[in-house]
């Protein structure tokens, strides 16, 4: 009641999505170590969701300001990986079909930007052209990247790294607070993920 509709839905798609998220990609992280860390750290994200959207609600003395904010962009990117992960892994392990394939990648970007863009306090209507062209540009990258011969969980740490890339400049040209300096930590970034995957990579 105190949230309304609308928010309400939005908080359940954003659970459902890092829960579906985790289980997908948990069927193909065979590290023992890393699939406790990464079931620990999701239950760390569902705790701090809950105490900050309390906080929010009935104790907003307390809150912080752009704590849920923040979180959300946390979560929406920390999802965006795991259900990258399970999408090239399936493609690798299941021969799952390319076209069922980008409609995966498609859905999951259309949603990612949506609720970003939410999350921050845009407009829906004036980012129609926005998602389109971001997401256009994921399904090419993501077309590139699965032909490339090397492991997937390195073409997903990829594609989340242009996601973050475009998204954060998307957003920040969103809410005209675009500048060299911000601009220049996402490209950094960007360029330093992929400079490091690249380099580590196992061209097989």
């Amino acid at each position: 009641k105190s949230l309304g509709l609308k928010p309400t839905l939005r908080f359940i798609l954003i659970f459902a999505m890092l829960i579906i998220a985790e289980v997908s990609s948990l069927i193909f992280i065979e590290h023992f170590v890393i699939k406790h860390l990464l079931i620990v750290l999701t239950s760390f994200v569902l705790l701090f969701y809950a105490e900050y959207l309390f906080l929010f609600i009935y104790s907003p003395e307390k809150y912080k300001a752009y704590s849920l904010e923040n979180l959300n962009n946390f979560v929406n990117l920390f999802t965006f990986l795991l259900i990258s992960i399970a999408t090239f892994a399936f493609i690798v392990f299941m021969n799952f079909n390319m076209w069922f394939s980008l409609l995966v990648i498609l859905i999951l970007s259309v949603a990612s930007f949506l609720l970003s863009f939410k999350s921050s306090k845009i407009e829906l209507m004036p980012t129609k052209v926005v998602i389109i062209i971001g997401t256009i540009l994921i399904l090419e990258l993501f077309i590139v990247l699965n032909w490339l011969p090397f492991s997937f969980y390195l073409k997903a740490i990829m594609l989340t790294s242009f996601y973050y890339l475009i998204n954060g400049l998307f957003r920040l040209k969103l809410t005209e607070s675009l500048n060299r300096k911000v601009a220049s930590k996402f490209v950094f970034v960007f360029l330093a993920v992929w400079f490091i995957s690249l380099l580590t990579a196992r061209w097989t």
